[in-house]
């Protein structure tokens, strides 16, 4: 009988709670234990004595908390990583949790033998921070630090098995960035990659003493908590390859920068945006200039008053207008002045895309745009003016008065001004936060371009036929790139030749879009979905469960009318310490339900009414700052999202506003 041979397989695992004091011994023989629990068809060693075949890489000391473990494992035969994720998480104790379950190639390298650098997170425990232990502020402690770090060698006395010895750290720290205050606000965090492995491994606690012992500072090893964030594998000393998660390239100290990823998912194109080392955005597009933004001479079809609304169609596309929100039709062929019958022609603009049964919506009040400004036309009332409105985020205040005296002088602008105003119309320029990182004459250029198109579009309709196009978009795909903040973009990553020449010629022509880098990804062997995470982070986004590190979860639900969301203690409430009071620790749990929420919906673009359910709890004081926290943290969405407030069952209202389908729908139209 032929022997089949046995499989690889490579567990992702997070361990926090009270699990983080149990030794690496230990962990070995409770895995074991929950691997045979959950009835997992493991592979044994051969010999007098048997045992599973299981090695883990790295292993993590006690007292450290960490979300990227890893462990090898072999097995005679598997479900999928869905079946098998859930087993395995059905079985595991509060402070341990299965993120990850794949199957490696057959000529896969341990991951105990090619560890090569981790990532880590220093945080400073409550009441020890560096004001509270030697009354030092959190940027004059961190000023130190960064001053330290920069030095060409640092020497320690490193102790061993075999005595001390003198030792040099610092070609051993890879990468550092700090920050004045951690997501808890207790001082300062430290995220430090450092060399990990067999050869040369350096605990990041060294390197924090060692800058103590050099500055004189007096150091306890228990003011700070240390979380293991990521494991690297062993390909390049200066960038290592993460054994799972993405390649990690070190930037002199500074904050790992954003990059938009690019792929072709069948005859569409997959692009996410990958920002601190995890995916925010993803969206599924066509490989064509984008629907939404479309400017179309379309013809009435009927109206329907009862619901205020009109019925158009541009060629083969049917769309709806509402008469309420457009009470200004800009019109080629009209039988009545200032309102549209069955017939006429008008210039509209889509505004929104089909969602659901509805079919696309359309406007009368056109806008173009580009990365640093959008003109727009808008409802005049009594008198049509020019309005020049800044982003609030541009602070600066001579900027602001340039850039308004100047855009208004703009003969273009002028220009534009004259042909909105006879149809009733009043201009609008609305200059975006990205203005803010270039020069005013840059920022006046894309103005000048934007009004002639507009221009073009007014001027041109009469001559064309019905259903025409009069004025499209860029494609999907490149406007979210190319109005993607430069000074937070690094670079655009690519595993199709074709489809990056594609999207740097067209962005070659945006001014401003110099500073960006492109890269072809070629790795065959560790494609980029693979590399960056990208499938397992789609595929846990089509899930209505979402897990939380604290052991609590989410359920998040679609409704026709609305998305609901459910926050459940799970195991946290097993791993909570009985001393705290009960509001406080459900805040905390709420906190960081609230963190994920805000993140999920930009994740899967959900958008409409959101109602969520948060843990019910007593103290007002506490519930106003959670809800102040949602307000903070829905401003850093780029679609307006805002916070409503709370519903007498305790239900809190967040709106999102409605561009496009969610992730889940664009993934089933490929």
């Amino acid at each position: 009988m032929e022997e089949v041979s046995a499989l690889k397989i490579r567990i992702q695992f997070a361990k926090y709670g009270k699990m983080i004091y149990i030794g690496h011994l230990d962990i070995m023989r409770y895995f074991q234990k929950a691997l045979r629990r959950a009835d997992v068809d493991l592979a044994y060693t051969q010999g007098y004595n048997p045992h599973p075949i299981l090695s883990f890489a790295a292993p993590l000391g006690v007292g450290i908390t960490s979300c990227g473990e890893y462990a090898d494992l072999e097995v005679n035969s598997s479900g999928s990583s869905k079946e098998m994720l859930a087993r395995l998480n059905e079985v595991m104790v509060p402070g341990m949790e299965i993120i990850d379950y794949r199957v490696l190639p057959d000529d896969a390298k341990n991951a105990m033998s090619c560890v090569a650098a981790a990532d880590y997170c220093l945080t400073f425990r409550e009441k020890h921070t560096p004001l509270d232990t030697f009354g030092m502020t959190s940027s004059a402690y961190l000023k130190g630090f960064e001053e330290f770090l920069q030095q060409e060698s640092i020497v320690i006395i490193k102790e061993t098995k075999k005595g001390t010895r003198e030792m040099d750290i610092r070609p051993l720290i890879y990468d550092f960035c700090l920050q004045e205050k951690s997501e808890t606000g207790d001082g300062p965090a430290i995220f430090l990659q450092v060399s990990t492995g067999s050869t040369d491994n350096l605990k990041p606690e060294l390197v924090l003493k060692a800058y103590h012992e050099q500055t004189g500072l007096s150091w306890n090893p228990g003011d700070i908590s240390i979380c293991r964030l990521e494991t690297y594998t062993n390909t390049a000393v200066s960038a290592p390859d993460c054994i799972v998660a993405p390649q990690f390239v070190p930037r002199d100290g500074k904050r790992i920068m954003s990059r938009r990823l690019l792929s072709m998912q069948g005859d569409r194109v997959l692009t996410a945006l990958w920002d601190d080392g995890r995916i925010i955005e993803c969206s599924v597009d066509e490989r064509v200039p984008a629907f939404l933004g479309r400017i179309y001479l379309a013809k009435v079809d009927h109206i329907v008053p009862s619901i205020s609304g009109a019925f158009l169609s541009a060629g083969d596309q049917k769309l709806y207008y509402s008469l309420k929100e457009n009470p200004l039709p800009v019109a080629v062929s009209c039988k009545r002045e200032g309102m549209i019958t069955q017939g006429d022609e008008i210039v509209v603009q889509v505004t929104k895309e089909a969602l659901k049964t509805k079919e696309p919506g359309a406007g009368s009040a056109l806008q173009i745009g580009g990365r640093y400004c959008v003109v727009m036309m808008e409802p005049a009332g009594k008198q049509p003016k020019t309005k020049i409105l800044l982003s609030r985020k541009i602070t600066e205040a001579t900027f602001r008065e340039k850039i308004s005296e100047e855009a208004e002088a703009l003969e273009e602008v002028k220009q534009l001004f004259e042909a909105v105003s006879l149809r009733g119309f009043s201009l609008s320029v609305m200059v975006r936060t990205n203005a803010a990182e270039v020069s005013s004459d840059l920022v006046l250029d894309e103005i000048s371009v934007c009004c002639r198109q507009l221009q073009t579009v007014l001027s041109t309709a009469a001559f064309r036929s019905s259903g025409s196009l009069l004025w499209q978009p860029l494609p999907a795909y490149i406007s979210a790139i190319r109005d993607t903040s430069l000074n937070g973009l690094e670079s655009i990553v690519c595993d199709n030749e074709e489809l990056l020449n594609e999207v740097k010629n067209a962005l070659d022509e945006c001014k401003g879009s110099e500073g960006l880098t492109y890269s072809l990804y070629q790795d065959a062997s560790y494609p980029m979905r693979k590399c960056y995470n990208l499938d397992t982070t789609i595929e846990k986004a089509l899930k209505s469960k979402v897990y939380l590190s604290s052991g609590a979860y989410l359920i998040i639900e679609q409704t026709e009318a609305l998305v609901a969301i459910d926050v459940n203690t799970g195991k946290a409430i097993a791993s909570g310490r009985k001393k705290e009071n009960q509001d406080s620790y459900f805040y905390r749990i709420n906190l960081e339900a609230a963190k994920e929420i805000l993140y999920q919906l930009r994740l899967r673009n959900l958008s409409g009414m959101i109602l969520v359910d948060f843990i019910n709890m007593t103290d007002h004081a506490l519930e106003e700052a959670l809800m102040e926290e949602l307000s903070l943290l829905a401003r850093k969405d780029p679609v307006h999202t805002r916070i409503v407030d709370i519903t007498a069952l305790g239900l809190v209202e967040i709106t999102r506003k409605k561009i496009r389908e969610p992730l889940d729908k664009q993934l089933k139209i490929c």
